[in-house]
């Protein structure tokens, strides 16, 4: 039964798909060029018929074609500033070619009756807020045809950016052109809250076997929404007619036209804060109805914009009924800059929606977790298929852009072609000393690595002097997305004399699912919290602190692991090990390669600073079985062929996770020696303009004592100027193991990324972009009672830089004070 829904699920699709073909086939062409009164092409123009959801729109030549069977037609002509043309065609078998001159609209500006000094525009977006939720709620039920092209290109690009030498295919001499261009074509559902789109066309020049990242849903900008997502701010904007908008705009009435018997008003828009997440530009609204009419807005960095200088944004309506109006056209133009590099750049994405039709019925399921799915067949259509489905005509850079990359592609597709240019990269350079090596055969899919021997130095206390190498081999299968990766370490300590190596063979299956397995053994070092510390900061903090921070045993191990998606959300994880650990001393004599503090002496490898812990006198075995699940209700993702994408869920991650060990020591054992349950929850959440929150919280309990420390639950944390790896689920000054428990605990983590909400104003701070994040964490357990901290912090300082200012508390205890520094790379 299973197979026959996936194999009727499959035919519909490709019926929806053939249907979409059919409203496209047998029909004539409607076509022409659009310019304004200096007879200058116009972009974007909207091109809808009157009476139905038909419609296109212009390209950046202002050139346009429109498919249509025999009949007469009333066709409207839509641009922001411009005022409305309305032509009546017939077809009647043959093409027809119509250009037409767009004038700008004479905008009125009578003598406004003023209240108080409030401007008339006030008045009328109060009745605009008034219907939003009417609007909001008024089509919650429809479908509709999707078209979006992107375009970007790039200015004046340098020959090298750090020395390195700049190759983007589509430069000209000048090192200008058109960099990446895409298309795609869509069917789109929406029934009240949930939404699904699939795509049937997908195009990418010089990229044939790839597939388009436009998605309908992503590109839609709803400005009845109080808050509007857009793709290229931090925080979700402000619409115009938001309940509280008057509290972020100030208003101004330009003036008023008549578009075919209605009123218009014309009314300009400015924030009233800088820093904030907030538009500029002009709203247009209907006189009576109250609804928009067409929005032409534009963003900068001073609105909270990270990468782009500047995002102008245009949204045409059309009326799909008489009553009922959606948008016909969705415009982004973009400018970006990179001063660091001096490199500049623009582009267009372009939607054209149309074919609407209201109240479709839906069969039962067609709405799941899929909410945007590609058709795999959708990259494979031909130029004469695209020629005459395409609703906005190519220019003629955009046919040439597609014309080179494509023939380029072919060319760079050969194994004669990736062998010469694998034969370049792959000669050894003097960089490689510090970076690493890499052979690359790109033709199979090949890649073996060597780790960086002078990078593999380090020093700890029970080793002392060590040098650690890696290889590495990797094998990607590009049909099925699958991955295979061997892995060696070797290391050897030149104070303890003892050499120590481990392996690892995993592989992925797909990326769907994400399936894996993973085989790993050896005779290697490992800390008692394996997630304890990096080892680069602990050979810092060692060599030039005297400050040793790491907790090491040997063990002699294989361990099996496998894990991936179940069904959709439900996810599972299992791991089975079988290892004998030995507890270790420090070097003695330890080679003096570490600055002298006369205040300070290394403690010993099995200080633990934790009065409940017990380590055994003598090696034994441990053999551990470990299972976690978790669940995300409502998961909702994008299923690219072979391919599927998560999407952030409204609801919280729940998991449980267990662990039961055997031990054997001195040939005494008892089974099950302990066993530990927990269960976990964390979120992450759009809090809109004011940031984004996340939290994780588990609570743990031992159903049967561990004797020793090794079976301990330990907690992450950091006592070093590094902050943790994983920023949430980590103690930030929580002195390392003195929390580990053989019994039970609660703990909590929360953070909030302010995302320039207070920092967005100072000027200065403001144009650096330097965001605002706090945190505050809880453990609770027998060991060390109540502990909790605070974080107080700074993010994206130079794009990369986070500082954090701490403060831990612990009962009966003095506050530990903290500061923490992340680079990300």
């Amino acid at each position: 039964m299973l197979f026959y829904r996936k194999h009727l699920k499959n035919i519909l699709q490709r019926l929806v798909f053939f249907g979409f073909l059919f409203t496209n086939a047998y029909t004539q062409q409607l076509k022409g060029v659009i310019y304004n009164e200096k007879n200058e092409p116009l972009p974007f123009v909207n091109i809808s018929i009157d009476g139905t959801g038909i419609g296109t729109s212009s390209n950046l030549s202002g050139a346009y074609t429109l498919g249509l069977k025999n009949g007469t037609y009333t066709i409207s002509f839509r641009y922001v500033g411009y005022s409305t043309i309305k032509k009546e065609v017939v077809i009647n078998g043959k093409d027809l070619t119509l250009d037409v001159t767009l004038n700008e609209q004479q905008i009125e500006i009578k003598p406004y009756y003023v209240t108080g000094g409030e401007d008339p525009a006030y008045g009328i977006i109060r009745m605009a807020q008034k219907k939003r939720k009417f609007y909001l709620e008024q089509v919650r039920n429809y479908q509709y045809d999707s078209y979006i092209k992107g375009s970007a290109y790039l200015r004046n690009a340098p020959e090298k950016v750090m020395g390195r030498e700049v190759f983007l295919d589509g430069l000209d001499s000048t090192r200008s052109g058109m960099i990446y261009l895409s298309e795609s074509v869509s069917k789109v559902y929406l029934k009240g809250h949930d939404e699904k789109e699939i795509m049937v066309s997908s195009k990418v020049a010089g990229r044939s076997q790839g597939f388009s990242w436009n998605s309908a849903l992503e590109f839609q900008l709803n400005f009845y929404e109080n808050l509007v997502p857009t793709p290229v701010t931090d925080r979700d904007v402000v619409s115009p007619i938001a309940v509280d908008a008057m509290t972020y705009y100030k208003y101004k009435l330009l003036g008023e036209y008549e578009d075919h018997g209605r009123t218009i008003y014309k009314i300009e828009i400015k924030p009233k804060l800088t820093g904030s997440p907030l538009v500029n530009g002009i709203v247009e609204i209907q006189d009576s109805t109250w609804r928009i009419h067409a929005i032409d807005i534009f963003v900068t960095k001073n609105n909270g914009m990270d990468f782009l200088d500047t995002l102008n944004m245009r949204v045409i309506f059309v009326p799909v009924t008489n009553d009922i109006w959606l948008k016909g056209t969705q415009q982004f133009d973009f400018k970006f800059t990179f001063v660091l590099f001096k490199i500049k750049g623009d582009g267009h994405f372009l939607g054209s929606f149309n074919n609407y039709i209201i109240d479709p019925k839906f069969e039962k399921n067609f709405f799941n977790g899929e909410v945007v799915k590609i058709d795999e067949e959708s990259n494979k259509k031909s130029d004469t298929y695209w020629d005459s489905i395409r609703p906005v005509p190519l220019t003629n850079e955009e046919n040439k852009d597609y014309e080179f990359k494509d023939s380029l592609e072919e060319v760079r597709g050969t194994k004669s072609y990736m062998d010469s240019l694998d034969r370049k990269r792959n000669k050894f350079k003097a960089t490689d000393l510090l970076s690493g090596y890499t052979w690359r055969n790109s033709y199979h899919r090949l890649e073996f690595y060597v780790s960086s021997p002078l990078m593999g130095f380090h020093f700890n206390t029970v080793e002392g002097i060590v040098l650690t190498q890696e290889l590495g081999f990797e094998k990607y299968f590009k049909e099925k997305k699958a991955q295979t990766n061997v892995d060696a370490f070797v290391r050897y300590g030149f104070d303890d004399g003892r050499l120590f190596a481990k392996g690892r063979i995993r592989h992925r299956f797909n990326s769907v699912n994400r399936w894996f397995l993973q085989l790993e053994g050896g005779h290697y070092i490992s800390q008692f919290n394996g997630d304890a510390m990096p080892e680069l900061h602990n050979s810092l903090y060692t060599i030039f602190l005297e400050i040793n921070h790491w907790r090491l045993y040997e063990k002699n191990y294989i361990k099996f692991s496998t894990g991936g998606e179940i069904v959709n959300g439900f996810k599972m994880n299992f791991v089975f090990e079988a290892d004998h650990r030995k507890v270790l001393q420090n070097a003695n004599p330890l080679t003096h390669f570490y600055i002298n503090n006369n205040n300070r002496s290394f403690g010993s490898n099995t200080d633990f600073k934790n009065p409940t812990v017990l380590l055994p006198s003598a090696p034994g075995w441990f053999i551990t079985t470990q299972l976690q699940l978790s669940y995300t209700p409502g998961q909702k993702y994008m299923m690219r062929p072979k391919f599927k994408l998560d999407y952030p869920s409204k609801w919280p991650t729940f998991g449980v996770a267990g662990r039961l060990v055997f031990v054997n020591i001195d040939g005494s054992s008892s089974i099950g020696d302990f066993m530990e349950g927990e269960f976990f929850m964390d979120q992450s959440i759009d809090m809109g303009i004011i940031g984004n929150s996340e939290y994780f919280v588990s609570a743990g309990y031992f159903f049967k004592k561990p004797a020793y420390f090794f079976g301990y639950h330990h907690f992450n944390t950091t006592q070093t100027a590094f902050a943790p790896r994983d920023e949430l689920r980590s103690f930030w000054t929580l002195p390392y193991y003195q929390a580990s428990t053989n019994e039970w605990f609660v703990q909590a983590h929360y953070q909030h990324h302010f995302e320039g909400l207070l920092l967005g104003k100072i000027p200065g701070i403001k144009k650096a972009k330097i965001y605002e994040v706090v945190g505050f964490h809880f453990l609770y357990n027998p060991v060390i009672k109540d502990y909790y901290e605070f974080t107080v912090g700074f993010e994206n300082i130079f794009r990369i830089i986070r500082v954090d200012f701490v403060g831990g508390f612990i009962r009966g205890e003095n506050p530990m004070w903290g500061g923490r520094i992340k680079i990300r790379i």
